[in-house]
């Protein structure tokens, strides 16, 4: 079992988001980019006194993961983290990459979504739900059919060119035991995420875009008897949308919500938002991806949320 102790001399350095991120913690997680500037830094220690003084629990954010350690981000650029003696290595990571990297990015202004989503012929598709909807194992049945992974858990959106772009994060896929054992056959070697054995994890870097990735479509998953679509009104679209937003509960600032709310409305403005029905057997996995891609290509010309000007109307 790995843990994690000593402090590096040394950074490493990874790129994630379109942002150089170095690192005093490994992060094997992330894609390696020794030559990229430095938009994002992680240290190992905790920050000068004269930093923490000037906490507001908005740009500037202390707090604490449960059995992990303690941290504090500032303006979305620097994060400080002092983990507990003898925390578990990959636990500490899943802590930098899910949760800290949801606040670090909401500080840098991004729309942040706990989401999985995948690239189908040069446009994103997201997958929303919750626990246990199948958010992971939808986004890996697409991988598993040639298609590439944007991200598993953190989805940062970005407006550029006038269009809602998805940034790619990490291409690690976290997956309960009965779907890695459906995908990969029960013989799979996938490493489990902590010793207790919770969810497998699979490094799905084939095909993992370099560069943003329009947003086309977002499926809030459910089960069903069958594979069905739904398109949802903006009022519920809106509801989903915030639900699964990621790094809230944190940072709780008027300017934040504020800043959500108005990115969510305005997304909706572009991004159609439909409910997803599909069984719960995994063998119909196969089937939902053909029936997904083949909407996606007859959707041309759609776009937005079923009467989206009204609503975001309503919140202006």
């Amino acid at each position: 079992m790995e843990y994690f102790s000593a402090s590096c001399n040394e950074f490493f350095r990874y790129t994630a988001y379109g942002q150089g991120i170095w690192s005093e913690i490994e992060l094997p997680e992330l894609r390696e980019a020794p030559e990229a500037p430095p938009n994002i830094t992680i240290y190992n220690r905790r920050p000068d006194p004269s930093i923490l003084a000037k906490v507001d629990r908005g740009q500037y954010f202390p707090g604490v993961i449960g059995g992990v350690g303690s941290f504090f981000m500032r303006e979305g650029r620097e994060l400080y983290v002092s983990s507990y003696p003898g925390v578990n290595l990959a636990r500490l990571r899943m802590s930098i990459l899910g949760p800290l990297f949801s606040i670090l990015l909401r500080q840098q202004g991004l729309n942040v979504l706990h989401a999985g989503c995948v690239e189908v012929d040069g446009k994103a598709v997201a997958f929303i739900g919750d626990c246990g909807s199948g958010k992971s194992t939808t986004t890996e049945a697409f991988y598993c059919c040639g298609y590439g992974i944007l991200g598993d858990d953190v989805q940062a959106i970005d407006i550029r060119e006038g269009r809602h772009v998805v940034l790619p994060g990490t291409p690690q896929v976290k997956l309960r035991p009965d779907a890695a054992d459906a995908i990969f056959g029960q013989n799979n070697n996938l490493p489990w995420i902590f010793p207790e054995g919770v969810r497998r994890v699979h490094m799905a870097t084939a095909n993992f875009p370099l560069f943003p990735v329009p947003l086309h479509k977002i499926y809030v998953l459910q089960f069903d008897d069958e594979i069905t679509e739904e398109p949802l009104r903006a009022p519920e679209a809106l509801g989903h949308l915030l639900r699964h937003s990621r790094g809230i509960p944190p940072l709780q600032e008027p300017e934040f919500l504020r800043r959500q709310l108005s990115q969510c409305s305005h997304l909706l403005q572009e991004v159609p938002v439909c409910i997803l029905k599909r069984p719960r057997s995994l063998e119909q996995l196969p089937a939902l991806v053909e029936y997904v891609v083949d909407r996606l290509n007859h959707s041309e010309g759609v776009s937005g949320c079923y009467a989206c000007r009204d609503v975001t109307q309503s919140y202006a």
